[in-house]
């Protein structure tokens, strides 16, 4: 079987490769959109931290003056080919069977700040979120491989603890295209440092697949504990432990963060990426937690917003996290070097 997935990998990353080179010598058209675009992807499978990057971007280019708005493919909704504004900067769609729930996410946490728009075809979500909703710049979620729209930034995310997908494209490994592709990134983001066996060794690397690209290194820290469900009398506190339950691309590494932070951890559920809760589920959920001796349970901002609904008997919280960025300084100035460069070309 191995040697099975290791031929089709070959095949998939060499068609991956063809089709690279097409766009390279315009054999593929892309198109370009009258106002800068900032693109924020990954070169691997699963969850690397990119979505909270795409926020922190956006937020950035809002306090800048900027109106800002994100386009996302919105994985897993109910029909991904469809055109739907999440948010036009204030009012949201709070469905996330209809929007996704990283786009949902988004859209709750930069209300005010930035539009948010799913559809699968990013030139045309560009194109409305333009001319309908004013954006003056657009933040591409999860498009490093979607080459129909031209970027102005190119932003690849890279996972510190899991970096290349096992150095094999899909269905053999975790990488989208071969590595050598990186060679097109305009910027790269080491997430979650902490989970580096070699942190300098990956810089190295790195570098050698793209000696023109900055590189920053992001970190993760918890800015505050949110309820989503409580009763009158059954606050969390401070000495609160939880019972972790999400469905998110890395969850060890959500629960290595809590435990560095000193949060008690009584024990911990994890389901597939994007997964849809039942109410069957967080009754589960719930008779795990009492199992082990859980005051209330804790999930993430990309989970919450698919819990509306659901009936809770013990207090149910989020975690809100905050990035720290090694040189924010530099990471403005290119902002705002791919803000002008879009101008003058």
């Amino acid at each position: 079987m191995s040697a099975i997935l290791n031929i089709a990998s070959k095949i998939y990353g060499r068609v991956l490769d063809t089709r690279n080179v097409l766009y390279d010598y315009a054999v593929f058209r892309s198109y370009k959109v009258p106002v800068p675009v900032i693109s924020v992807g990954n070169i691997t499978l699963g969850g690397t931290g990119k979505t909270p990057l795409v926020a922190y971007i956006a937020r950035l280019l809002a306090e800048a003056g900027e109106r800002p708005a994100i386009v996302s493919r919105g994985y897993r909704r109910e029909d991904e080919n469809s055109l739907v504004v999440v948010s036009n900067g204030e009012k949201i769609i709070e469905d996330p069977s209809v929007t996704g729930d990283e786009p949902l996410e988004l859209a709750l946490d930069l209300k005010g700040s930035a539009a948010v728009v799913c559809d699968a075809d990013r030139v045309r979500g560009s194109v409305y979120a333009i001319e309908r909703l004013g954006a003056s710049v657009i933040v591409l979620d999860d498009a490093f491989q979607h080459r129909r729209i031209r970027r102005d930034l190119d932003i690849v995310v890279i996972d510190a603890g899991l970096p290349f997908g096992g150095r094999r494209t899909v269905p053999g490994g975790r990488l989208r295209e071969n590595l050598h592709n990186l060679a097109r990134a305009d910027a790269i983001v080491v997430t979650r440092p902490e989970d580096s066996e070699d942190l300098e060794a990956l810089r190295s690397e790195l570098s050698d697949l793209n000696s023109d690209a900055p590189l920053f290194v992001c970190r993760s820290r918890v800015q505050s504990i949110e309820t989503v469900w409580t009763s009158e009398d059954r606050q969390p506190d401070p000495d609160t432990t939880f019972f972790v339950f999400c469905a998110i691309g890395n969850p060890k590494s959500l629960l290595a963060q809590l435990e560095r932070e000193g949060f008690a951890i009584a024990g911990s559920r994890s389901f597939p990426d994007h997964h849809t809760f039942t109410q069957d589920d967080i009754d589960e959920i719930e008779g795990q937690a009492r199992a082990a001796g859980a005051d209330a349970l804790l999930t993430t901002g990309k989970d919450a917003v698919k819990l509306v609904d659901k009936r809770f008997g013990i207090p149910c919280c989020k975690v809100k996290s905050r990035l720290v960025i090694d040189d924010e300084t530099a990471l403005k100035s290119l902002l705002k070097s791919a803000m002008d460069l879009s101008e003058d070309s």
